[in-house]
């Protein structure tokens, strides 16, 4: 979701398919949007491929940042008009499995520890996790590209697809696309996932 010629209300704009993008008018309204999305499809679970520093921390980060209020830690679970303890403490499974983020009512799921923790690898970026697990590789696009490709609105030649699908692929990492599009939108009772950026 970003910011660009919508009235920043946040509606999805559909594309005939199962993933939807939303608009939003700044920073601090997309957080909100995340937020807003995790308790509507009421998500148990919220899995990130490195949580601290990217995902969900990131986001943490900007929102502090930001001075939002309720703090984005709240609004992302279950109870976000009660402040909790977890807005300031931290617990040794939450450091070992999450990177030390709790958030009330909701398990989190760092994707890089689980890969630090049960493969040998040189690397454990997403890309090269998911060409030793799934035996193969996605393209990789450079931001500045991805952003003209957005920017040109060139459908016809499918570029579009090509941005929002490389966004999903620090979710789904290059999962076919029944798999991706399962934990970008899933119906209402499923877990969702929380589209983050990638190294």
């Amino acid at each position: 979701a970003g910011a660009g010629g919508a009235s920043g209300d946040g509606d999805p704009i559909e594309d005939g398919g199962d993933v939807h993008v939303y608009f939003v008018k700044d920073e601090p309204s997309l957080l909100r949007k995340v937020a807003d999305l995790v308790n509507e499809y009421d998500a148990d679970v919220l899995i990130g491929w490195d949580l601290r520093r990217q995902s969900i921390g990131y986001m943490l980060e900007r929102s502090a940042s930001l001075g939002l209020e309720p703090p984005l830690l709240r609004l992302l679970g279950r109870t976000p008009a009660l402040s909790n303890r977890n807005e300031k403490s931290r617990d040794s499974w939450g450091e070992a499995v999450a990177s030390g983020i709790s958030i009330v009512g909701r398990v989190l799921v760092n994707l890089w520890r689980c890969a630090r923790a049960d493969l040998k690898l040189c690397s454990y970026t997403v890309d090269a996790v998911a060409s030793h697990v799934l035996g193969k590789r996605v393209p990789a696009y450079t931001y500045s590209t991805l952003s003209r490709w957005w920017d040109d609105g060139v459908v016809s030649h499918g570029k579009r697809k090509i941005v929002s699908g490389n966004g999903l692929r620090g979710i789904d990492g290059g999962l076919p696309a029944a798999a991706a599009k399962a934990s970008v939108a899933p119906e209402p009772a499923a877990p969702m996932t929380v589209p983050e950026s990638t190294q």
